[in-house]
């Protein structure tokens, strides 16, 4: 409140009370900003009690015990003004920011629209909403509502920040960036909100921007591995040229469509002009356009499973057909659906397999829907992943679970149908299986593809020791408690203790960190990190040669002299294996694995991280060398396992579990 406002506050009328009064009033302003809010309260209230009809004193008095935390006596003077001025919008504001503290949600939304509707210049109050109704995970409302704000005021820098805010919160990545953008040119911060030099997918609203991006062919990671090229779209017919297998045209009137039709990779960001009005208008209209192809997709999906058509399944008759969707965007999956689609076509069956023809595509499920139902199959294989919602009642669906994903974790009633058949590779991930609803899960272990994995050189001739694999250090997050669990694992696979499930226990009571998070990716983390340290700690006195393979390594100082890129899976792993003696693996809770099948299929000796008390048999002791500790992985690399490793191969094929798959689809149609 300024001075003269606060002589207007008052009449003087020379008595020295009074004017007293007013220069202790004139001290009010400088005691808030000393703190010194007591002292102002007891001031503005002796000015109230002389003029207690004066507005402007009774708000300051109210916004000082706002200040205070005495929301009582706030309350008691805001409603004394709405008695008195109940279209002072201000008043609205106070009272409505008084009972969101007292999370009285319908009064607080009610004054602050009221606010705005008293004051047409103000969004204000719709701000207060958008900001209550996102606290709350209200997020259709709050984006709602940051939309009529920015609706009436375009440059509210603080309204792009929360409603970008929100759109990250439910995967608008794409809106987020725009809103990013535009915060960061109303605003102009020293540290901008929105990433101007990430490199992603990106749509240009200026085609001869687009075309120099393509040229320039810059690269990123997309998934957080994989680095892809960046794909540039544009509207602009002009740009004619079309050798350019990154640069994309898509009239801005044909989106959604093109991206129903064709499987390339979304944008998640648009290049424009945020001080064009025009542009940025378009860029909204476009990204909301992309945000909603997966919605436009489900929609279709649904549409085209009401209204397919087809006759019912002939068992009876052979070739049974087969479809297997996969993505390229998961290695192990990849290769192991690959495995299984030549396993079945083996067994006699007709197999279609789906995957992205090229780095530009992403298969979704709208995509799979539509070619499951033109396919018209007897068996849908699938990973990790249900997937059964677009299935006729006759088909079989085989779910094989090789790790913990999202949908068996939430450990939820799932919409299991009668001819699904469900195979895990884990006995760890069986309980979470079966709180979905499933009757009867299967034990199948990963596979190896014999027709890939062979001995191809002597091991006596062989001279190396290798682990393929990647660090698993990007599995910290930094979480409370993260550092703890760490820190007391390390030390216990030091000492080479047994890690009981009663550890395991106390470690998630005392840190809060979830199991699954625990279990599943810190406990490996610490093992492998560990096992692959103490080799590379071990390789100056070793005569075999150490080498690691993945990801990651390079960022792991002491195992960065060893790592030697990443392997493709395949050919070149048998290969890597076909060179080495010995091979490392180590994960907690497990003999069995695809890694150990793979090792074994190459006549490597495969050395094991010892948790056989915890792992489920058969544990092949007379095939494998187990360590717990550095000094056991020491004395393994100068042995030799009883028996010839190769023998365990046999047991993981993907021949035996196509034909198992076959049986029990023959068992329950009463064909055996």
């Amino acid at each position: 409140m300024t001075k003269q406002e606060m002589e207007s506050s008052v009449v003087p009328d020379g008595s020295p009370p009074l004017r007293q009064l007013i220069q202790n009033l004139q001290e009010v302003p400088h005691l808030v900003a000393a703190g010194s809010l007591d002292e102002a309260s007891d001031i503005c209230e002796r000015v109230l009690r002389v003029w207690p009809d004066k507005i402007d004193i009774l708000i300051y008095l109210a916004e000082i015990y706002m200040q205070k935390g005495s929301h009582d006596r706030a309350e008691e003077l805001i409603t004394q003004g709405l008695q008195q001025a109940p279209r002072e919008a201000l008043l609205h504001l106070m009272m409505g920011e008084i009972a969101n503290s007292r999370h009285d949600i319908d009064k607080a939304m009610s004054h602050f629209l009221e606010a705005d509707r008293l004051d047409p210049d103000s969004v204000n109050g719709q701000y207060q909403c958008g900001t209550i109704l996102a606290e709350r995970e209200r997020h259709e409302e709050a984006i709602a509502a940051f939309q009529q704000v920015l609706e009436r005021k375009p440059d509210m820098a603080e309204a792009h920040q929360s409603i970008a805010h929100v759109f990250n919160v439910v995967g608008a990545e794409i809106l987020a960036h725009v809103h990013l953008r535009l915060h960061d040119h109303f605003k102009q911060p020293e540290q901008p909100l929105y990433p101007a030099h990430q490199i992603g997918d990106t749509f240009f609203l200026d085609g001869k921007k687009a075309l120099a991006a393509a040229h320039a062919h810059a690269t990123f990671k997309f998934r957080n591995y994989f680095q892809v090229q960046r794909l540039c779209y544009h509207s602009s017919p002009a740009i004619a040229e079309t050798h350019l297998d990154n640069l994309i045209y898509i009239p801005t009137s044909n989106i959604a469509h093109f991206f129903l039709e064709t499987r390339f990779r979304p944008p998640t960001i648009i290049d424009f002009d945020p001080g064009d009005p025009f542009q940025v208008t378009i860029a909204l209209k476009v990204a909301e356009v992309i945000n909603m192809i997966p919605r436009l997709s489900m929609s279709a999906m649904q549409q085209a499973i009401s209204q397919y058509q087809r006759p019912g399944l002939d068992f009876a008759t052979t070739p049974w057909r087969v479809y297997i969707s996969t993505s390229r965007w998961s290695t192990v999956m990849q290769y192991a659906s690959r495995n299984m689609a030549q396993a079945l076509e083996r067994q006699g069956c007709k197999v279609s397999f789906a995957i992205e023809n090229d780095e530009r595509e992403v298969l979704n499920a709208w995509h799979v829907t539509m070619q499951t139902l033109d396919y018209n199959p007897h068996i849908v294989f699938n990973i990790n992943y249900q997937n059964n919602l677009h299935l006729l009642p006759d088909v079989f669906n085989i779910v094989w679970y090789q790790d913990p994903m999202a949908e068996i974790r939430r450990e939820e009633p799932l919409p299991w149908r009668k001819r699904d058949i469900v195979f895990c590779a884990y006995p760890c991930f069986d309980d979470m299986i079966r709180k979905t609803g499933v009757q009867q899960v299967h034990r199948q272990d990963l596979c190896v593809d014999l027709n890939c994995f062979g001995m191809t050189q002597p091991r006596a001739e062989r001279r190396k020791v290798v682990f393929l694999g990647s660090s698993q250090h990007r599995f910290l997050n930094g979480v409370p408690g993260e550092d703890v669990v760490v820190r007391e694992l390390t030390e216990m696979v030091e000492q080479g203790m047994v890690i009981t499930e009663p550890h395991i226990q106390d470690l998630v009571a005392r840190t809060r960190i979830p199991y699954i998070h625990l279990t599943q990716y810190l406990y490996p983390y610490v093992v492998r990190s560990r096992a692959v340290e103490w080799l590379c700690a071990l390789a100056p006195e070793l005569e075999w040669e150490v080498e690691i393979y993945g990801r990651h390594w390079d960022e792991v100082p002491n195992v960065a002299p060893f790592f030697r890129g990443e392997v493709p899976h395949g050919a070149a792993v048998a290969e890597v294996y076909n060179q080495s003696r010995y091979a490392l693996a180590a994960h907690p809770q497990m003999v069995k694995s695809q890694r150990l099948a793979e090792i074994s299929a190459c006549g490597c000796i495969p050395v094991l991280f010892d948790d056989r008390i915890h792992a489920e048999g058969p544990l092949w002791e007379d095939e494998i060398l187990f360590f717990k500790t550095k000094a056991e992985l020491r004395e393994r690399l100068h042995q030799e396992p009883k028996n010839d490793p190769s023998t365990i191969a046999q047991a993981y094929t993907y021949d035996a579990f196509a034909k198992r798959i076959l049986h029990m689809v023959r068992e329950s149609l009463n064909m055996t």
